[in-house]
């Protein structure tokens, strides 16, 4: 696994621990490309409110204007924030493949597959040089260095596996833990959402009976001692991410790995962002006085 916290725009530290692949004898480093799994849905919440800001979609739109067929009055914010489950609005249920489902929204909205509407709409405005779609077929990025540098994935008894090679809202993305402390500042320093965007995608979800839910527009969400905290979490059999932003304290912190050991143990679909003992640290860090800033 390799792992980076950001201070104020600037990799404070990082380091890898491990191998990138154990056969060949390659460690891991920050520079190490991993798969990053359901981070790429915060990159789809980007993409999905410039979409908005455009007037090309509202978020109250029926989800059965883009082709996608579900019971019941589904809108657009109810796949995007996991609240789709019937009654629409009602209570969260982390669902990887009812958010997949928003690739419709994205092509027929914006004219464009989300594979290119993300490296058109964030993977180059924030600067990102080892950040891609798993195809690896996009022009104007480095895709021989980034193949150079994948990690090989491998199952809980430790075998080589194959990665998945679907790109879309919901999964199949591929970065460092380097690229992903910049996408953290692009994103604090609103060079990526559209005015009133980042609020809108790190505001907690309310249920229609009123009740906050751990998820907003994208993100995972939650209230701490050092202020709003924004996060998310990738898993699958040969890859497990971790995302964390502290925006009141300027921080950030990535992880990533090449087996599903990072997230797999711990509840943390259910926005339990403490059963991480990485996320654990890291936010304990933060609110000791030991982060940023000092």
């Amino acid at each position: 696994m390799a792992a980076a916290i950001g201070c104020d725009g600037a990799v404070r530290w990082s380091s890898g621990f491990g191998s990138a692949d154990v056969a060949r004898g390659v460690p891991a480093t920050p520079q190490t490309v991993f798969h990053v799994a359901s981070l790429t849905k915060t990159f789809a919440s980007i993409v999905l409110l410039q979409l908005v800001a455009e007037g090309r979609i509202s978020l109250d739109d029926p989800v059965s204007d883009y082709g996608i067929q579900l019971p019941g009055d589904v809108r657009v914010r109810h796949l995007l924030s996991h609240t789709s489950d019937p009654p629409p609005g009602g209570r969260f249920r982390y669902d990887g493949d009812r958010f997949a489902l928003l690739d419709s929204v994205v092509r027929r909205a914006g004219g464009q597959p989300f594979e290119e509407a993300v490296v058109e709409r964030v993977i180059f405005p924030a600067g990102l040089t080892r950040t891609a779609p798993s195809s690896l077929a996009t022009e104007g990025i480095d895709t021989a260095a980034i193949r150079a540098s994948l990690a090989q994935g491998y199952d809980a008894a430790g075998r080589p596996i194959a990665y998945p090679g679907q790109v879309g809202v919901s999964a199949g993305l591929l970065s460092t833990v380097v690229d992903l402390t910049a996408y953290a500042s692009a994103i604090e320093e609103n060079r990526l959402y559209p005015p009133g965007g980042r609020a809108l995608a790190f505001a907690p979800t309310r249920s229609t009976s009123g009740r906050e839910l751990p998820y907003g527009l994208g993100w995972f969400v939650e209230s701490r001692t050092v202020g709003l905290v924004s996060w998310h979490f990738g898993s699958w059999i040969g890859n497990s991410a971790l995302l964390v932003l502290a925006p009141a304290r300027g921080a950030s912190f990535a992880l990533l790995g090449n087996s599903d050991r990072l997230s797999t143990p711990f509840p943390i679909q259910d926005g339990v962002l403490e059963s991480s003992p990485f996320a654990q640290a890291f936010v304990g860090w933060l609110e000791q006085g030991e982060g940023c800033g000092t």
